[in-house]
């Protein structure tokens, strides 16, 4: 919102930018509006750190997919008791999911994922891999496939 507004009027016409939302009480639109870039971070830094979210954790998207919904959310169930109980883990963790991804559907492939949230990702690896592996290796499972992203850039 900040590029977007910064760039209208840069030539030798005055510009204004419009912006849409549903939600106009909220607090990065109305500081876009006073160019507030101090006040944005101490608020979104808050709320990352009270979420758990980077740079106060690191987080790990599991994506399971298939083209057949049933069997893909099966297969991201599998994924998630294959990867073990994270209360017993020394690394502190938090899992969410699995759950539709939030584009639970392209190029009719069904989507489920898998969020969790740890200090070092690293440290997780083997359990990631044993978990891909007893879903990979599944008959029942067909052609759901796993992919793994660390520290996702988005998740959709």
């Amino acid at each position: 919102l900040e590029q977007v507004s910064g760039r209208a009027g840069r030539g030798e016409k005055p510009g204004r930018a419009i912006i849409q939302t549903y939600s106009p009480d909220n607090y990065a639109v109305n500081l876009v509006k006073t160019h507030n870039y101090g006040e944005f971070y101490k608020k979104t830094i808050s709320e990352r750190k009270t979420m758990w979210y980077p740079p106060y954790s690191e987080m790990i998207c599991i994506r399971v997919s298939g083209d057949d919904n049933e069997t893909t959310r099966r297969g991201a169930f599998l994924f998630k008791e294959a990867f073990g109980d994270i209360s017993k883990l020394k690394e502190n963790m938090a899992v969410l999911g699995p759950i539709p991804a939030m584009v639970s559907k392209v190029k009719n492939k069904y989507r489920w994922q898998i969020i969790y949230k740890c200090h070092n990702a690293d440290l997780l690896n083997d359990r990631i891999l044993n978990a891909q592996r007893v879903v990979k290796n599944d008959k029942a499972l067909g052609n759901v496939t796993i992919s793994i992203d660390k520290n996702p850039i988005s998740i959709y």
